[in-house]
């Protein structure tokens, strides 16, 4: 298993703005890895 992966139960823990900064967080990254022009 990944460590570095945000499970749904480690995101349930989270405060709401930890959540929201981990979303956005997340969707950055895959946006980079698969190249996509941020819009």
């Amino acid at each position: 298993m990944d460590d570095d992966r945000i499970t749904p139960a480690a995101v349930e823990a989270l405060p709401l703005e930890a959540r929201a900064a981990a979303y956005l967080a997340a969707q950055r990254a895959l946006e980079e890895r698969l190249q996509l022009p941020s819009s």
